[in-house]
């Protein structure tokens, strides 16, 4: 797990990006995922947790 420390947050906004453009641009019906209407929300908010993610990193090196 130490290798993937602080990157947590980022793969799983990741995989939720990549979730939603299977889902929406390549037509693939991925079980539990509705992203059908409000796909540009669901791409934003992943970018969203990964930007916010980067800001709470860069705000804990300052404190340090």
């Amino acid at each position: 797990m130490q290798m993937i420390d602080g990157y947590k947050t980022y793969i799983v906004a990741g995989v939720l990006a990549l979730l939603v453009a299977a889902e929406h641009f390549l037509g693939w019906d991925i079980p539990g995922m509705a992203a059908e209407h409000d796909w540009l929300q669901w791409l934003l908010g992943a970018a969203g947790l990964a930007t916010v993610r980067h800001g709470v990193a860069k705000i804990e090196q300052r404190m340090n």
